[in-house]
């Protein structure tokens, strides 16, 4: 780790959201006293089955202990290509594409789907690349145990 602390489930285990130093040694009790847990834990725990999470302008869709991290991808950004962006947010995990866009959530008492809905403008689309086209899509199933 870098210490840029970008990424989704790749961070997951440090600071706050894990509770180990970035050399892996803990530290979540010193540095925040009085918390009962680390974040992902508290996730765990109360059957939290997604979160959305912002700022690397990129789509990937990460899973980590049954919990969906998704990065919410930038609808507006002139340049759709990831690059190496993924690469120097140190996303490693799961699926990761390229193109602006944005998440639909449809939820209803069975299901909860994400979809990732690119956003090409007029003069980028061609056979290959629509506007509004579905890139990617998950479906969750809420979990069978009750919130504690």
């Amino acid at each position: 780790m870098d210490g840029k602390m970008r990424g989704g489930v790749e961070v997951a285990r440090y600071l706050e959201w894990g509770g180990l130093n970035l050399d892996n040694s803990p530290g979540f009790a010193q540095a925040r006293p009085g918390w009962p847990m680390p974040i992902h834990q508290l996730l765990v725990a109360n059957h939290v089955t997604a979160v959305f999470h912002g700022h690397d302008h990129l789509y990937a869709r990460q899973e980590l202990d049954g919990i969906l991290y998704q990065e919410i991808p930038q609808p507006g950004a002139l340049n759709p290509r990831v690059g190496n962006r993924a690469a120097d947010y140190d996303y490693t995990h799961g699926t990761v594409l390229d193109g602006s866009g944005h998440i639909r959530v449809t939820v209803s008492p069975s299901q909860v789907r994400t979809e990732f809905v690119r956003t090409w403008p007029p003069a980028a689309q061609s056979g290959d690349r629509k506007n509004r086209e579905v890139a990617d899509s998950l479906t969750i199933h809420p979990p069978s145990a009750a919130p504690r």
